[in-house]
């Protein structure tokens, strides 16, 4: 379980199993290097170094749609609309823009001079393979602080968690596995009660 292998200790942690529990992280193999790298077992890389400042608080590793748009401000001289455009480009794949944002990327990047050609169309490719599936930061931070809160409301006041649940999820297809998991827990579920 990743949760489990990162033992999460801030919100932050939180966040990145959020933001690494997506498609293309996971069929990009990030997951398990992120989980390496976190614990020393591999070594922290980079494509290049001017990528260290955005990609170092991963490890190395893309996990969110703002490292590929900043990536893109710094090495290529995009504007912020024009990183946006990148960012709504990888998740259409359409071909004829993400031929264009290509061209765009490795021009800019040749123009800027921090990157060699080579390192721009490698990190293109990178880019290009996870960014559609990536998550963004607000959604990655949001749903974690959610995620915690009802962890602790189920631990800490069980009852009242699940008589929350099972209140919201009245004609729910669901309701007979919150039922199971409620007993299962050991939490009593009483039947309706006219006295009461």
């Amino acid at each position: 379980d990743l949760t489990v292998a990162l033992q999460p200790r801030t919100l932050d942690d939180l966040a990145v199993i959020n933001a690494l529990y997506r498609p293309g992280p996971i069929q990009a193999g990030y997951v398990t290097e992120y989980v390496a790298r976190k614990s020393g077992k591999n070594p922290i890389t980079y494509i290049h170094e001017a990528v260290k400042p955005v990609l170092q608080s991963t490890y190395g590793i893309f996990i969110l749609q703002e490292q590929v748009m900043r990536l893109s401000q710094l090495l290529a001289g995009y504007t912020e609309l024009q990183a946006d455009e990148l960012r709504k480009a990888i998740g259409r794949k359409v071909p004829e823009l993400m031929a264009a944002e290509k061209d765009r990327f490795l021009k800019g990047c040749i123009a800027k001079g921090l990157v060699s050609s080579d390192a721009a169309s490698k990190l293109f490719h990178e880019i290009e393979g996870c960014a559609d599936y990536l998550f963004n930061r607000s959604h990655a931070y949001c749903y974690s602080l959610i995620g915690y809160i009802t962890a602790w409301l189920k631990v800490n006041y069980p009852a009242e968690f699940w008589a929350a649940l099972l209140s919201n999820n009245l004609k729910s297809d669901k309701t007979t596995t919150y039922v199971t998991a409620m007993k299962d827990e050991g939490v009593l579920l009483l039947p309706p009660d006219i006295s009461n």
